[in-house]
């Protein structure tokens, strides 16, 4: 009897892994690096995926899928990166940089290929910073959405020689604001009601939340950003992977990993932006974290379902000595703070997971490719019940609060530039059908 007691508390510590659960593991014939997930709401049960070729990862296609019996997909570029997909209605938006070193932008019909025809609508824009003293190569993050006179508007950050730039592509417009360079590093942004928020980390690695208001062009001089001392003395945060996801309203939450005098942590922090523009403080409303056992690797995605109130982390660490998974791990707060998280990771090997979407009834959907047969692989949360599933193994980790922190003012003026652009090429591409089956239930 006292055995029992004793399990619970190595698990609570972190130090355990049982079976739990079930859930659909299918396999598509499609080969190639599974790069990226994206839900289609106006779809329920489909998703937006991205995937490159298995021989030389360097050419792109966009596609759509259920995830249970089809993908349908077109290649949209020959010799390139794309680094991020966003949705907006029945389009994809996609961008990357080309191999010659030029910025890419471009988008693809969903209607198109969820119809019965055999071509889909297609646009690619190369040629936006040809000539311009910017110096931009890539652009690494967007957002879209529907600005005050519908239509679509795309925000981002890219990269260039100097470091980086917010980006803003009226698509209606010739015209491309720019606005930088951002003296701190973003690593991902979201969009709330009023706003667009970068996160990111300044060379003293205190946190930073960069808020743009919707209602106005980048062609502003004005934008303050506000930091977050989140280390100390004897701990670095953010350490090397952050993520952001908004909340509601105008309340968002990063998630980031945390090391501190030799131990490896992952902190929850939210904060409340409504206030920007307004005042010199936007603050932190609350703070948790969780320890691992051993150590992490990285952050892929982070997602929020408001109705339930949890959050999902799809990231890699190490559940037990040496043997890192790439683990979904669900934080649910719909019955106060939670005493312990729980991670599900997959009980096949060598199936490597890259990019995570929320899906229907709340569940999450994970894609990702066999390592062996790069044959694309999506794992779709199914239901939770009692006792040993056939597909996932489970990891618990300790959750608690964690301490609020200081947080400043920075209110910086920028050289902000309005470029004239060429536009999209317009363009059709032929469309490819590949079937999907189940492995494991």
């Amino acid at each position: 009897m006292e055995k029992i007691p004793i399990y619970l508390v190595l698990c609570t510590l972190g130090f355990c892994s049982v079976g739990q659960g079930t859930a659909f593991i299918t396999k598509s014939n499609v080969l190639g690096y599974s790069q990226l997930i994206r839900q289609w709401e106006n779809m329920p049960g489909h998703h937006v995926i991205h995937f490159t070729d298995a021989v030389t990862g360097r050419k792109n296609y966009i596609g759509i899928t259920d995830i249970f019996n089809y993908s349908t997909y077109v290649q949209v570029t020959d010799n390139g990166t794309i680094h991020d997909v966003a949705v907006l209605d029945d389009v994809a938006y996609f961008c990357g940089e080309t191999a010659t070193g030029k910025v890419l932008l471009g988008w693809v019909s969903l209607s198109d290929l969820y119809g019965s025809g055999t071509t889909a609508s297609l646009y690619v824009d190369t040629n936006m910073f040809v000539g311009s003293p910017s110096g931009i190569y890539s652009l690494e993050n967007i957002e879209v959405y529907y600005d005050a006179s519908n239509l679509p508007r795309i925000v981002g950050y890219g990269k260039c020689s100097s470091g980086y730039v917010a980006i803003e592509y009226i698509i209606a417009s010739i015209i491309i604001n720019t606005w930088g360079f951002l003296p701190y590093v973003p690593y991902d942004m979201t969009l709330t009601d009023q706003f667009i928020v970068f996160a990111g980390i300044l060379p003293s690695n205190d946190l930073v939340l960069h808020p743009f208001k919707k209602s106005v062009t980048l062609d502003i001089g004005y934008a303050p950003y506000y930091s977050y001392t989140v280390g100390s003395a004897t701990a670095v945060e953010p350490y090397s992977h952050m993520r952001i996801v908004a909340i509601g309203h105008d309340s968002v939450s990063t998630v980031a990993y945390r090391l501190d005098g030799g131990v490896y942590g992952m902190t929850l922090r939210t904060f409340d932006v409504t206030n920007a523009f307004v005042t010199n403080q936007l603050p932190m409303l609350a703070s948790y974290q969780s320890v691992f056992p051993y150590r992490f690797d990285a952050i892929k995605d982070f997602r929020y379902n408001a109705a339930q109130r949890v959050y999902t982390v799809l990231q890699n660490y190490e559940v037990a000595l040496s043997d890192y998974h790439d683990v979904v791990t669900r934080i649910d707060f719909s019955s106060g703070i939670p005493p312990i998280v729980q991670s599900d990771y997959l009980t096949i090997a060598d199936q490597k997971m890259m990019s995570m979407s929320l899906s229907d009834s709340s569940r999450y959907v994970v894609y990702g490719y066999d390592v062996w047969s790069m044959a694309s692989v999506f794992w779709k949360d199914f239901v939770i019940v009692s006792g040993t599933g056939p597909c996932l193994n489970t990891a618990i980790l300790p959750y608690n609060g964690a301490a609020s922190s200081p947080f400043n003012l920075h209110a910086e003026y920028y050289n902000n530039g309005t470029i004239n652009r060429m536009g999209p090429v317009p363009n059709t591409a032929n469309k490819i059908w590949e079937s999907i089956t189940t492995v494991c239930h």
